[in-house]
Formats: C-alpha cells, sequence, structure tokens
C-alpha cells in the first residue's frame, strides 16, 4: 500500500512537470524524482519532530549534535534512488499508463490535491519546528 501511494505521487509530480514544462520537457523525471524526494525528506523530518514531542525522544538534538553531512548524505541517497528507481526500465511510463492512461491524461488532471499536500506537510514542518524551539 505505501509503495502504491508513493508511485502514485510521483505520478501526480511527473504530471505537474508535463502541465509545466509541456510533453518535450527534458527533466520531468528528475524534477518528479526531486520533488518526491523533497517531500519524503520534509515528511521524515516532521515524524521525527513529532516523535522528540511526544516522547522526548531527542532525536533532533542527536542529528544537530552529531554531523550533518550524515543528513545530507542520506538526502543524496534517497534522491539518488527516487531518480535511479523510476528511470530504470522506463518505470515511469508504465507508472503513468496504469494510473493515468496517457501522459496527455496526466497533463490535464486537476493537481489541487497535491498542492494540498504539498501546503500541509510544510505548514506542518514548521509548525513542529516551532513548538519544539525552547
Amino acid at each position: 500500500m505505501i509503495s502504491s501511494l508513493y508511485d502514485r505521487l510521483f505520478v501526480k509530480f511527473y504530471g505537474w512537470s508535463l502541465k509545466v514544462d509541456g510533453p518535450s520537457g527534458t527533466y520531468t523525471v528528475l524534477y518528479a524524482s526531486l520533488s518526491l524526494s523533497l517531500m519524503l525528506l520534509i515528511n521524515l523530518a516532521s515524524l521525527v519532530v513529532l516523535l522528540d514531542l511526544l516522547f522526548g525522544w531527542p532525536l533532533m538534538a542527536f542529528v544537530i549534535g552529531h554531523s550533518v553531512l550524515w543528513v545530507v548524505a542520506v538526502a543524496v541517497a534517497i534522491a539518488a534512488f527516487n531518480v535511479l528507481h523510476f528511470r530504470h526500465r522506463r518505470r515511469y511510463k508504465k507508472l503513468v499508463t496504469s494510473y493515468a492512461g496517457s501522459e496527455k491524461a496526466l497533463a490535464a488532471e486537476p493537481y489541487k490535491a497535491l498542492i494540498a499536500y504539498m501546503v500541509l506537510s510544510y505548514v506542518l514542518f514548521v509548525a513542529l519546528v516551532f513548538v519544539s524551539v525552547p
């Protein structure tokens, strides 16, 4: 179930990229993969801050107290995995046809739910960070 949600979110980002750049966009898969990676990292950071607030687990202090370099390395690894995963054997084409039928139909879809999800994720992350700062 999580992988199907992950794939669906990628397809929505891919469709948004098609809508913005057009069907001849060179970086549509790259943009969709990096957008998905960014949202995944924001949601993971929100989860870390929420666990710190609810249970007192000092995960953020551990991350900030140690090297930020490994956080950057994890972020780059997630982004690289996403790009390679969706480009491998043109997997993104299979996902587009299974979820939307065609790229033209995907670009014509409304993206209000995607925008609402992105805004909600950012607002939740910022709110949790402000609440957790002493």
